[in-house]
């Protein structure tokens, strides 16, 4: 099982770089794993942007369990990698993760229902190889519901993961 830097979510967690380019019209994107996941080596840090209040990088992740239901309950991982193949030699994309997610509030925080955040993804060969996802870390991130993942290159959704956490 590959190991993969799997930039989760508690919080997404993405900042945007680099310089947009027109996708080319040959994009083809799939989903190459998902599911639950067990932490590898993380460093958290607070955000207050993001409405968990923090983000976590992970390496060393690795795949438990193939599904689209997640337990609801503290510490559990959930997410997926994906690859898209077509990008011109050069390109620098914009990419973005937006999720959509059952309404919680982070304590003395507005509710939200949504997370949208950059990421710094470079192209090699002409193809993306990438993995998001999300992890909750506190009580108030427990509410049963759908959670969304949509890639979003160059302002054009390409592909969605949809998990059902009961």
């Amino acid at each position: 099982m590959p190991h993969h830097k799997f930039a989760y979510i508690t919080f997404p967690m993405f900042v945007l770089f680099g310089c947009a380019s027109e996708p080319p019209r040959s994009l083809a994107a799939r989903v190459t794993e998902y599911g639950i996941y067990q932490r590898g080596t993380e460093t958290i840090r607070r955000d207050s942007s993001i409405a968990s209040g923090q983000i976590r990088d992970s390496t060393g992740l690795r795949l438990k369990n193939a599904t689209q239901l997640v337990p609801l309950h503290l510490g559990e991982s959930f997410g997926f990698c994906y690859e898209v193949t077509g990008f011109d030699l050069g390109a620098r994309p914009t990419i973005v993760i937006k999720t959509e997610h059952p309404k919680f509030s982070r304590p003395g925080e507005a509710p939200t229902t949504m997370d949208q955040k950059g990421r710094n993804v470079v192209p090699v060969g002409g193809v993306i190889n990438d993995c998001t996802g999300y992890g909750f870390d506190h009580q108030f991130e427990l509410v049963p519901g759908n959670w969304q993942f949509t890639v979003i290159i160059d302002g054009r959704p390409i592909l969605t993961q949809t998990f059902v956490a009961q």
